[in-house]
């Protein structure tokens, strides 16, 4: 029992769940068929190296955040020795805590590394472990090597950003691809001098990212006990998009609001759609996003803002008492999320509204509602705005007028004797 103890299989009961007569057991059972024994223990000896292979490893890549440098020291032994019995390697450990480095020998400590030397990348992301910050750098090469519809579409390509940091910088690029090919400009031919002068100045815009460092933690609080997730969704004609916010709250119920993540779309070319049907897809944008993300962040409540009040009011009737496209799209929704979820707010305090018009990188750089949201986040609920109750909707009807082409009886009076034939 005490050797169960120390490898840590086993962990004291407290005492307080001891009142009435229970029985615990280590980790699981197997049941088989045997004579001899029925019911086999089975251990989990790696449980931290399980969860982070379950939930961090993306491909060949092993991103994980631990509470504690103890903590990440028992994941990283646990990940080497299991990962070492399938004969694969870990090799060019990273951290921002100079203690925890490459087990081998010939290692260097991340602490002799210079400042230049301590950036490295995961996923497309520039990552600074001496300063704990993520960078980005613009891709772009020269504006004069784009010519053609096809290198317009290459450069964006190279425009990586997963999570969406500085999606409202980089939307202009994509919109302007899409009157590319609302325009059906063929893929080859040089675009006119009006469109290269506004990739020019597109290109010189997009430098001023370079100067932008993101803290990797999204918290200025060692311990949180409490989390929640804010979804603003908002669309313009052009766009639609999402931008999610983590609040903190630590035990004296300070809070702190950080931007999490954002995605956008381009509004579709054909079957043009209306503002309310955007931002109906904004809004199912933002709870597939948190759908995708709750599990691995396990938030004590999750919030969901749209600024448009016929959205919030279709999310609160009848999906069945709209037409097919609105019809679908809240029954999702409310697959998803709860109709008392969903508030409202003012266009001025919604963030995801930089991100569905776009924004200057020189002024999103400085932009408090962006990297922050809305300045009442960071208080008390009772100070946020009025829940939203819903409105009395119309619903979806179509009005049919025929008209023929010519009047039946035009002809008739066209001329008199025909007159007379009406007469007689």
């Amino acid at each position: 029992m005490n050797d169960q103890l120390e490898r840590r299989w086993l962990e004291p009961v407290p005492m307080e769940d001891c009142r009435a007569l229970s029985f615990y057991m280590p980790h699981h059972g197997v049941f088989k068929d045997s004579t001899t024994t029925k019911l086999r223990i089975v251990y989990n000896e790696y449980p931290l190296a399980s969860e982070a292979l379950l939930k961090a490893f993306y491909v060949d890549d092993c991103l994980l955040s631990c509470e504690s440098l103890d903590a990440a020291k028992d994941t990283q032994a646990q990940l080497i020795e299991v990962l070492q019995r399938g004969g694969f390697t870990l090799v060019k450990w990273t951290s921002n805590n100079p203690e925890l480095t490459d087990p081998s020998s010939d290692s260097p400590s991340t602490q002799n590394i210079p400042s230049e030397h301590s950036i490295t990348s995961a996923l497309g992301m520039a990552w600074n472990s001496t300063s704990d910050k993520f960078l980005f750098s613009s891709p772009m090469g020269s504006p004069d090597e784009m010519k053609t519809k096809r290198h317009m579409a290459s450069a964006i390509a190279k425009l990586f950003d997963p999570i969406g940091l500085v999606g409202p910088a980089i939307i202009e690029a994509k919109l302007m691809l899409q009157k590319r090919h609302e325009l059906k400009n063929p893929w080859d031919k040089p675009v006119p001098e009006d469109v290269r002068s506004e990739w020019r100045d597109f290109t010189e815009r997009l430098l001023n990212l370079n100067r932008l460092e993101i803290p990797r933690w999204i918290s200025v609080f060692p311990h949180p006990i409490r989390t929640e997730i804010h979804a603003f969704s908002d669309a313009s004609l052009l766009t639609y998009g999402v931008a999610v916010y983590v609040v903190t709250v630590d035990a004296e119920n300070n809070r702190y609001s950080s931007l999490l993540l954002s995605k956008s779309r381009v509004a579709p070319l054909k079957n043009k759609l209306t503002v309310p049907k955007l931002e109906l897809c904004g809004a199912l944008l933002a709870a597939e996003t948190i759908h995708k993300f709750k599990d691995s962040s396990n938030p004590d409540d999750i919030y969901y803002w749209s600024d448009s009040t016929i959205v919030l009011s279709w999310l609160r009737s009848p999906p069945d008492d709209y037409k097919i496209f609105v019809s679908k799209r809240v029954k999702r929704i409310l697959e998803l999320s709860k109709p008392d979820q969903w508030q409202h707010v003012g266009t001025k305090s919604n963030p995801a509204d930089i991100i569905s018009r776009g924004a200057n990188p020189s002024k999103l750089l400085d932009c408090d509602l962006w990297w922050r949201g809305p300045e009442w986040l960071s208080e008390p609920k009772e100070d946020w705005s009025e829940p939203f109750y819903g409105l009395r909707t119309t619903l979806e009807t179509k009005c049919l007028v025929m008209v023929p082409k010519q009047p039946p009886f035009e002809d008739l009076f066209t001329k008199y004797h025909r007159l007379r034939k009406c007469k007689g």
